[in-house]
């Protein structure tokens, strides 16, 4: 018995409990499991991030944080303190603790992207297809004489890309 043998009402609930950019991932699979994410999120663009920032991203809202210092009114806040038993006290823990997403081996620190999740499978560690940030799609890569990155030539075509864009 495989996953594909599984009842469809446990295959929509396991699509329920992915985000959309895992659920696009697990749909790309499969034909079967195409379909029902096709009929839960609809189109996905490639440029869809995750909900939310990153634990590292996170980290950015302690570091304005004074130090502690005795005196300073707000520091008593951020102290994890101990009961008489010396275990620390879940609340100050609980501020400290990140909520979000954990490191992304594909994205690495900054915001999972649909895109980034894609790279491999696209083959574009082979020189077959590159993304591109203007049309947000993959196509064949930029030719050899051409800037290191994506930008717009021109006003008037907000969507075209100078980078990928054939001379």
């Amino acid at each position: 018995m495989g996953i594909t043998d599984l009842p469809s009402e446990l295959l929509y609930a396991t699509f329920d409990f992915l985000d959309l950019i895992d659920s696009t991932c697990f749909g790309l699979t499969n034909k079967h499991f195409y379909a029902i994410h096709r009929h839960l999120h609809g189109f996905v663009s490639l440029s869809s991030r995750r909900d939310g920032p990153n634990d590292l991203e996170w980290a950015w809202r302690l570091a304005g944080l004074p130090i502690y210092h005795p005196n300073h009114p707000r520091s008593a806040d951020n102290v994890v303190t101990t009961t008489t038993s010396g275990t620390p006290n879940s609340q100050a823990l609980e501020r400290l603790r990140f909520n979000g997403q954990v490191y992304c081996r594909k994205c690495g620190i900054s915001r999972c992207e649909l895109q980034r999740h894609l790279r491999d499978w696209m083959g574009t560690d082979a020189g077959r297809s590159e993304y591109c940030l203007f049309t947000q799609r993959f196509g064949p890569p930029a030719s050899e004489g051409a800037r290191g990155f994506c930008y717009m030539p021109s006003p008037k075509k907000p969507h075209h890309c100078g980078r990928h864009a054939g001379k």
